[in-house]
């Protein structure tokens, strides 16, 4: 019987810099009655010398006027006043983004049934729990502009089921390349159990198979041989779509979205950039 599969894509943070409007912004902050501000203390990052803890995520400012003095860094999907947001975003001016997360969760599957092959062999790092199944995948470096987090949100939130996200991090210039790759478009996930029959070679049938339960040990093969075999099971999913989890597909769909969620908080600054303020 097929699995039931049910995806569901969202804005999961979203990092804004730009220049901030003091005659606005010093207003917002001494409030009284603002009690969007829960907290606020030095910060240990520069440019910026204050951090305001917020019940939505943090602000922080700094008191540089040839660079970026004021940063917001929030989940846009979880929040409890969008619109005090809002207000803080239209105390900035010549807004960019510097982070996006974009989160996938499929509902449905288990991914210790399939195994994931990237095809441009990033860095990567798998976490295992003491029972000897998959927790955790890393693609890309910690510090790369463009990092991939695949994990069980399931075990994560204590919830019965199958439940798993796929998280892509974007920072720098490439957020703004959203919508002009996907970011899984070189990776393959795909069930370990798909037929091989069509494999004229017994011998590429056994080692295939192998590859499919031990994908780290491409690693141990050729550069030559590690391209040969990975093109394999690439083609494989061509061949049986079944047996295929398209992510790819799932965030090309759905990437509008997330740019009209970006642009309904950005939004709020574009006046300051026309306006003497």
């Amino acid at each position: 019987m097929a699995e039931k599969v049910i995806n569901h894509v969202y804005l999961d943070r979203l990092t804004l810099v730009g220049f901030k409007i003091d005659h606005k912004l010093k207003p917002y902050l001494v409030d009284p009655n603002n009690m969007y501000v829960k907290k606020r203390y030095l910060a240990n990052n520069y440019p910026f010398k204050e951090t305001f803890e917020l019940h939505d995520g943090i602000l922080q400012i700094g008191d540089k006027r040839d660079e970026t003095n004021i940063r917001v860094d929030f989940n846009p999907s979880n929040m409890k006043y969008p619109e005090e947001m809002h207000k803080i975003i239209s105390c900035m001016k010549y807004v960019k983004t510097t982070r996006v997360d974009v989160a996938i969760d499929v509902k449905g599957i288990n991914l210790n049934d399939y195994t994931v092959i990237d095809e441009l062999s990033r860095k990567y790092n798998i976490w295992y729990s003491g029972t000897g199944d998959i927790e955790t995948y890393y693609i890309g470096a910690p510090s790369s502009d463009l990092r991939i987090r695949i994990y069980d949100k399931a075990k994560e939130m204590g919830q019965p089921g199958k439940w798993w996200r796929f998280e892509s991090q974007w920072r720098g210039e490439f957020t703004d390349h959203l919508d002009k790759v996907s970011p899984y478009d070189k990776i393959t996930i795909l069930k370990k159990d798909i037929n091989l029959d069509h494999v004229k070679s017994l011998k590429d049938q056994v080692f295939l198979r192998y590859l499919l339960e031990n994908p780290g040990d491409l690693n141990r093969l050729s550069k030559t041989t590690r391209q040969r075999y990975k093109k394999i099971l690439s083609n494989l999913s061509e061949l049986d779509s079944s047996k295929k989890l398209d992510i790819s597909t799932i965030y090309k769909n759905n990437v509008s979205h997330i740019i009209d969620h970006i642009y309904n908080f950005t939004k709020h600054s574009f006046e300051n950039n026309v306006i003497q303020v």
